[in-house]
């Protein structure tokens, strides 16, 4: 083969030229490929991440689990205390969110308190002064019993002394 005289340089040119042209797209193949790799690499940590967590989660829910099924076997009377407290808590919220603050919120429950309680006395001093009217009815027929012994009693003092005088 014989080349003119610009041929061998313009081919051995267009050859570099062309390696070099590889040679980029290798360097930019690579370095997609190791971004591609840290994007794995960090996509595949978030999903151990989620999976810890996640097995993290079911522990706690199995051990809820049986913290439930201790509290059911110990006592029913416990799991309706606590629903009771959550449903206080609830209210409790409810009443926050009703904008009073703590202490308008326990003034209330003192005067709810205090308001039972009196209501509570007031039947109790009722129910105490039905029974002493009860007691006074009874001394009053008493001291009429007593009143007419008293009486008796004197008709026969009286009839005594007629007696004495007489003798």
């Amino acid at each position: 083969m014989e080349f003119k005289n610009n041929e061998p340089d313009f081919e051995l040119k267009k050859m570099i030229k062309a390696r070099e042209q590889m040679e980029s797209r290798r360097t930019k193949l690579e370095e997609e490929l190791d971004h591609q790799k840290k994007r794995r690499t960090k996509f595949e940590d978030e999903r151990d991440g989620m999976i810890q967590v996640r097995k993290r989660t079911e522990e706690e829910l199995d051990e809820t689990r049986k913290e439930l099924k201790e509290l059911n076997k110990k006592s029913s009377l416990k799991i309706k205390i606590l629903n009771t407290v959550e449903k206080l808590t609830a209210k409790l919220e409810d009443n926050k969110n009703s904008n009073l603050t703590e202490q308008e919120i326990e003034n209330i429950q003192i005067k709810i308190f205090l308001l039972n309680s009196i209501k509570e006395l007031n039947e109790q001093i009722k129910e105490q002064n039905q029974q002493i009217q009860e007691q006074n009815q009874q001394i009053d027929k008493q001291n009429k019993r007593i009143k007419k012994q008293n009486l008796q009693i004197d008709k026969q003092n009286q009839r005594i002394e007629k007696q004495r005088t007489k003798n």
